[in-house]
């Protein structure tokens, strides 16, 4: 903390923050982007990073609680060296509109996921392996987070190690939030980056699979 410098929090390291991982969703059209719950649709376009993010680092506690997890991934480019997130803005606006035709049209480079489309005997079987390659990702990555972070998070730790009394007081918090149930509150496990950790995995999973056109 510092005189006259208002509360920041940072997200923890997270897969979130590999750009290797935005660029691979970005190349199979994988869509990651804010969309209401009650709606289900299909990834037919490239998850985009929108506006160059702030490179102003942390975000302020207040803002970042405001955010939605669907925004995670966007948040986390924050996170990247800037050429990385560069990068990623230039293959999320190779798919966008920018020329105008003779005929008054916006033409756009077509997306892999469009070329599939496009040629499905030719593509679409060796695309589908690709999206489910990233799935059998995001299964590991479940299963990992579940093992070294879910579990650990429920573990008491030994009581003479610097982590008790943290964890002695998260538990008392717990206990409190239990009885505050009937007013609809409930405790959140938080990944490393900040996100409602298992319903997040679980949604970057499913917004893989609706990739699939097979």
């Amino acid at each position: 903390m510092y005189e006259s410098v208002g509360e920041r929090e940072y997200g923890g390291p997270s897969a979130g923050q590999s750009s290797l991982v935005h660029a691979v969703d970005l190349f199979l059209g994988i869509d990651h982007s804010p969309r209401p719950a009650s709606t289900t649709s299909t990834a037919s376009v490239p998850a985009s990073l929108g506006p160059e993010p702030s490179t102003t680092l942390p975000t302020p506690v207040a803002q970042a609680k405001a955010l939605s997890d669907d925004t995670f991934m966007m948040r986390m480019s924050t996170y990247m060296p800037g050429h990385h997130r560069a990068f990623l803005a230039h293959l999320a606006s190779l798919y966008q509109p920018t020329e105008v035709s003779e005929a008054g049209i916006a033409e756009k480079l077509p997306s892999v996921r469009d070329l599939v489309i496009r040629h499905p005997q030719q593509l679409q079987e060796s695309y589908d392996r690709a999206v489910l390659s990233m799935k059998k990702f995001r299964d590991e990555h479940m299963k990992l987070a579940t093992v070294y972070i879910v579990a650990q998070a429920k573990k008491e730790p030994g009581r003479q190690t610097v982590f008790w009394q943290e964890w002695e007081d998260k538990r008392i918090e717990k206990e409190r939030l239990r009885q505050e149930e009937a007013r609809g509150r409930r405790d959140v496990l938080k990944g490393t980056g900040g996100t409602d950790l298992i319903v997040f995995l679980k949604m970057c999973r499913e917004r893989t699979k609706e990739a699939l056109l097979g």
